[in-house]
Formats: C-alpha cells, sequence, structure tokens
C-alpha cells in the first residue's frame, strides 16, 4: 500500500443465501439507477422494476439507504449513523456492513 493512502478495510459478510460477499469500505455505495423509493410510516419501501425485487426497510437501514448517494464510504455511513443514534461506530460496523451488504445482493445498490 502507498504510503498516504487510506487503509483498506474489508468485511467478509453472508448473505440470507449463506453465500459470501465482500464490502471493501473506500467505495462509496449509491442507489442504482431504476430502483423507486417510498416513505411510509418513517420507513422506506424500495421497488425495483427490472428484476420486481422488494424490500421493506426498517428505520435504521432506511437512514441508511438515504446515506448511500455515492458521496460516502461504508465507514462515513457508518460514522454518520453513529452520530444519529449515539453510538460509536466500531459498535455498528459489522451492522452497517450487512445492510450495506444486503441492498447490494439485492440489487438496489453500486458503486
Amino acid at each position: 500500500m502507498a504510503k498516504g493512502q487510506p487503509k483498506r478495510r474489508l468485511h467478509r459478510l453472508t448473505d440470507r443465501e449463506g453465500r459470501n460477499c465482500m464490502i471493501d469500505e473506500p467505495r462509496k455505495p449509491r442507489h442504482r439507477n431504476g430502483v423507486l423509493s417510498t416513505r411510509l410510516a418513517g420507513e422506506i419501501v424500495l421497488y425495483d422494476p427490472q428484476s420486481s425485487q422488494a424490500a421493506a426497510l426498517n428505520t435504521t437501514a432506511s437512514a441508511i439507504w438515504e446515506l448511500c448517494d455515492g458521496t460516502r464510504t461504508v465507514e462515513q455511513i457508518c460514522a454518520e449513523i453513529g452520530l444519529q443514534y449515539g453510538v460509536p461506530c466500531r459498535e455498528i460496523r459489522t451492522e452497517i456492513g450487512e445492510n450495506v451488504a444486503s441492498l447490494f445482493q439485492l440489487g438496489m445498490l453500486c458503486e
């Protein structure tokens, strides 16, 4: 690794089907074009008309979705969620990574 470059951290996660997936923190996830979202009762519902996939996000996952705008790394998203909920990023890093990985696996996010 070149001097001055940020340390890359990979999270090895397993999705609901038991497949391994990796989240590379320097990447900046963003909503995939064509994915529709609407807010219902404080939560977000996503729908991808191309694949007919849908996802209902709880309050925390909704906050993560809103921060996945292509300008933040997973680590930065973790820090912002930590500030919103008053918990250190280190305590929620795995949960944030799993949520982001799930949204990638569903095809709702891209880089």
